[in-house]
């Protein structure tokens, strides 16, 4: 659990895998942070994530269903949100 002083941060999850995002949403919303969104694909999240207002991205180690061209592609337009 955070401190009461600190702010809950607005984090957006990127994963492939239903199940791995609940995990990821429910140890986040029990840290006391804000999941303000969800993508399971890069076309979901260039469409999803600007309107999120996500403070960070929490995304999946390896991206399997995705080439690594695909990623570098949209990386510069991620970055400001990537973990």
């Amino acid at each position: 659990m955070r401190d009461a002083g600190t702010k809950a941060a607005r984090i957006f999850i990127i994963d492939d895998h239903p199940v791995v995002r609940q995990g990821l949403r429910l140890l986040f919303m029990h840290a006391a942070h804000i999941v303000c969104g969800e993508a399971e694909s890069l076309g979901c999240v260039m469409e999803r994530l600007g309107d999120a207002d996500a403070d960070i991205a929490q995304r999946a180690a390896f991206w399997t269903s995705f080439s690594q061209r695909a990623i570098r592609r949209r990386r510069s337009a991620l970055a400001p949100y990537l973990a």
